[in-house]
């Protein structure tokens, strides 16, 4: 999986998402399975997403998988990440009795910036628009991190 930022700000947007999805279904059957190799019967390359949310009271799976593009991949990585997933979320809805499975992308460009539909796959995971703000906060910081650590490299 190729991020652009480095694991430490992919690892901070892993889990405010993990957080906040516990936080905002803990009252509902729900199960969630972080870097987890999904199990198919025939064989999938993309079988390996961030987070598997399966919602047992709605018959319901959603994945979610994050990443860090450069600003100027951002609606071509949110494109790549659908597509990429597409055919485990077929297998999921057959294997899993479920009833759908929904890929979500979570892309934020190394400066912070959103896709448009951003505020739609929020709302997907049930989370509200005040986490977008968490999220951006720490890839900024990150990037500042990492480039800061490479200007002050000794030579």
């Amino acid at each position: 999986m190729a991020k652009t930022s480095s694991d430490a700000s992919y690892m901070k947007i892993l889990g405010y998402a993990a957080l906040l999805c516990m936080y905002e279904v803990h009252a509902t059957a729900v199960d969630i399975a972080f870097e987890f190799t999904t199990k198919v019967i025939r064989y999938i390359t993309a079988n390996r997403p961030d987070i598997v949310l399966v919602h047992r009271s709605v018959r319901r799976a959603i994945i979610v998988d994050i990443t860090i593009p450069h600003d100027d991949n951002v609606v071509k990585a949110k494109k790549e990440k659908v597509s990429k997933y597409l055919d485990l979320a077929h297998e999921i809805t057959a294997m899993w009795n479920v009833e759908s499975t929904v890929v979500v992308p979570i892309v934020v460009s190394v400066n912070g910036l959103l896709a448009k539909s951003f505020d739609q796959h929020l709302k997907k995971l049930s989370l509200g628009c005040w986490i977008k703000g968490r999220i951006q906060k720490a890839v900024v910081l990150e990037t500042a991190r990492i480039v800061n650590r490479f200007l002050t490299l000794e030579p």
